[in-house]
């Protein structure tokens, strides 16, 4: 004999609920079994919760009289209650898939969407850099060629010219060009310092290389001392530029001397 469950609401107010039992009933009248979906079955999901709460409710009161009859409706008892909870299964991942793939496809689109926008945002630095890399590019270019034009203005020469000329002070994005792209009086003021440097180099050696030969032309050294005979003193201070050059003038004079002195000496002994 089966004994089958109902739902007795004892109050109203409260969702708790008691399931007594009633009068006996076939199982399959009270386990639904269906190959299609409800259309509620997600939407109205404590409904179908309460079912499978009374079939198990109903599968632990199950009592079956030992005895052939018994066991033959306890077997078909137990494949009824399986059946049932397989098609609650197959219907609770039908549903979890459907919405699965439809988020998946959602998240899908919004994640691909926010990756190609992220795109675009590296992309904004990099046309920026490259941007910014033909300005300064584009400054430096004025800034050379104003020190060219600088340079031969005031007549340097190739071998005073700067090598290598350090720009960086003023290659940069603000500061060194007009509203009009023309260099700022900052930019030029900077580009004539060096050239001046350049030029106050070049006097100083070349006045210094004139005291030199005027120096040898008195003392009738010939031929006469050269900057390369004074090495790196050439560029040193008056000082040390004076102290060097008078050892030079004077070992060029005892060598003259002493040259002098020899051929006199070999003229007599050969008269």
């Amino acid at each position: 004999m089966n004994a089958v469950m109902k739902e007795a609401q004892q109050n109203h107010s409260e969702k708790n609920t008691d399931l007594a039992v009633i009068e006996p009933k076939s199982l399959d009248k009270i386990l639904v079994i269906s190959d299609k979906i409800p259309d509620d079955f997600y939407e109205n999901t404590e409904k179908y919760q309460r079912e499978l709460e009374i079939a198990i409710t109903y599968a632990k009161s199950l009592a079956h009289e030992i005895n052939d009859e018994g066991r033959k409706m306890a077997k078909a008892d137990a494949a009824l209650i399986r059946k049932f909870a397989k098609q609650n299964k197959s219907f609770s991942m039908t549903i979890f898939n459907s919405l699965t793939d439809t988020v998946g496809k959602w998240k899908g689109l919004i994640y691909s969407k926010s990756v190609e926008l992220e795109s675009e945002a590296d992309k904004i630095m990099s046309r920026f850099e490259a941007h910014e890399q033909e300005k300064l590019e584009s400054i430096t270019n004025l800034l050379k060629e104003q020190l060219a034009s600088f340079r031969s203005e005031i007549g340097i020469k190739a071998e005073f010219k700067v090598k290598d000329v350090d720009l960086s002070n003023m290659v940069k994005l603000t500061g060194t060009l007009t509203e009009k792209g023309k260099l700022t009086a900052k930019a030029v003021s900077f580009i004539k310092a060096i050239v001046d440097g350049e030029l106050a180099h070049q006097n100083k050696t070349e006045n210094r290389l004139l005291i030199i030969a005027n120096r040898c032309l008195y003392e009738d050294i010939k031929p006469p001392l050269t900057g390369v005979h004074l090495g790196a003193d050439l560029y040193a201070d008056d000082a040390t530029f004076e102290a060097t050059l008078n050892i030079l003038v004077s070992a060029e004079i005892e060598r003259r001397d002493q040259l002098k002195a020899n051929i006199t000496k070999q003229v007599v002994e050969e008269n």
